[in-house]
């Protein structure tokens, strides 16, 4: 099975649902949904530690993660002094969503990490549509925040830091 594959399946059912309904499917994993449908495992419904541990990271995670990070802590300032434009929150919700892309593409965790790294991907996708929807943009921001926060605290990723703001 190829990784992509090993990676759509993994996400439990009730994450599905919630990433699909939203229109949050990435165009990596929407190609592996149909092979899969009604195959997901029954993952957990939320993040927890691996017996007391943080979850293994691979690589591509590692990197993508940290695309995410520095892209969002280097859009804080015009976000928080309000000058941040709906072009602006347009091209970080982009961009995100392209790191997120490639860390789905060439995901190589154990399942068991990988069904708890789609819970944090699943609120990274929920902040990106937040951010391109009407509304509230800088609550997009804000709810990844929220998933780099977990993801620091579930995933074990040498030298992590959280975004300052």
């Amino acid at each position: 099975m190829d990784e992509m594959h090993q990676c759509s399946r993994m996400l439990n059912t009730k994450t599905w649902m919630v990433v699909s309904m939203l229109g949050l499917v990435p165009a990596a994993l929407a190609q592996g949904k149909d092979e899969h449908a009604g195959h997901h495992a029954t993952g957990p419904a939320k993040l927890s530690l691996n017996a007391g541990k943080k979850w293994q990271t691979d690589a591509s995670l590692r990197t993508g993660m940290i695309t995410i990070r520095d892209q969002v802590q280097a859009a804080l300032p015009g976000v928080h002094s309000g000058k941040y434009t709906k072009e602006n929150y347009l091209a970080l919700a982009t961009t995100i969503e392209g790191a997120l892309n490639t860390v789905i593409t060439q995901c190589k965790l154990p399942p068991d990490a990988d069904a708890q790294l789609h819970l944090v991907l699943a609120d990274l996708f929920a902040g990106t549509a937040t951010m391109k929807a009407e509304g509230n943009r800088m609550a997009g921001v804000v709810k990844v925040i929220g998933a780099l926060k977990s993801y620091g605290e579930y995933f074990d990723h040498p030298e992590w830091k959280p975004v300052v703001h």
